[in-house]
């Protein structure tokens, strides 16, 4: 019985050395921003110019990852600095999807003053 205590706590031990390294988490945050990005594009909820400006923070910043693994790993001051750009980002993305500003009828948008909605049948 102790032989299987022993065994379940120097496997315990061992499971953070298996878990999924930190900087797979960079790639997953920047998937999901870019999934955020193109939905808000999608929904008319961001402007051609708010999402040509987050999707070029998008790429700077996977530029300085790419940048940042040219040695082969991150430090942990490189995956710092990721995640709080990144953070920054998902703030902006949300911000500007809330800001009221929509993509005008000729972008894809919501058409506000479409001139079939004023004609009376």
């Amino acid at each position: 019985m102790k032989k299987l205590i022993g065994a379940l706590a120097m496997a315990a031990a061992a499971a953070p050395a298996l878990a999924a390294h930190p900087s797979d988490n960079i790639d997953e945050r920047q998937y999901r921003i870019e999934q955020r990005i193109e939905q808000g594009r999608r929904s008319g909820e961001l402007t051609r110019r708010e999402h040509g400006r987050l999707r070029h923070e998008l790429r700077l910043i996977a530029r300085d990852e790419r940048a940042f693994r040219a040695d082969g790993y991150l430090t942990r001051g490189e995956w710092q600095h990721l995640n709080a750009r990144l953070d920054a980002l998902s703030q902006q993305v949300a911000f500007e999807k809330r800001d009221r500003e929509h993509r005008g009828p000729y972008y894809g948008g919501p058409a506000y003053n479409d001139y079939r909605a004023d004609r009376r049948f």
